[in-house]
């Protein structure tokens, strides 16, 4: 199957990746879910992944930062993907008056303005704050360089 997949990225064939994602029970209607799932099946190789991500839809420019997150999800840990969703909705956005970053609190790490941050009115909570969160804000805050 792995060949199969990387021959489907390099021909660009997405119709074809998402059939094999389907039929190996992932959610298609999540291209994230299944860039995992190219990611898990295809070669170690950056050259397949990178076109894979920008084949799914995302720009291939933020691939490495994209990618780094990955590699702190092992375990699909719902808060991490929530935040790196609304990352990503709001890079695709812009900056605006409304933009938000991570910022660290002693026990939470929060959405909050840029400008404000602690004394953001808005502010909400984002996931705790353990080293691996703190890890995983520093790399979404740099993939925002808002």
């Amino acid at each position: 199957m792995k060949t199969t997949i990387e021959q489907f990225v390099e021909k660009k064939e997405k119709t074809a990746i998402y059939a094999l994602a389907k039929n190996a029970n992932v959610d298609v209607s999540k291209s994230w879910d299944v860039f995992q799932f190219v990611l898990q099946s295809a070669k170690d190789s950056e050259a397949i992944r990178s076109k894979a991500f920008e084949l799914l839809g995302y720009p291939s420019s933020n691939y490495r930062t994209l990618h780094k997150l990955v590699e702190f999800l092992p375990n699909k840990e719902p808060k991490i993907l929530q935040a790196i969703k609304y990352a990503k909705y709001q890079k695709q956005q812009g900056k605006s008056n409304y933009s938000k970053v991570l910022v660290i609190g002693n026990s939470n790490i929060y959405w909050a303005s840029h400008d404000y941050g602690h004394s953001d009115y808005n502010k909400s909570i984002a996931m705790p704050n353990t080293p691996k969160n703190r890890e995983v804000a520093k790399v979404i805050n740099r993939y925002l360089s808002f």
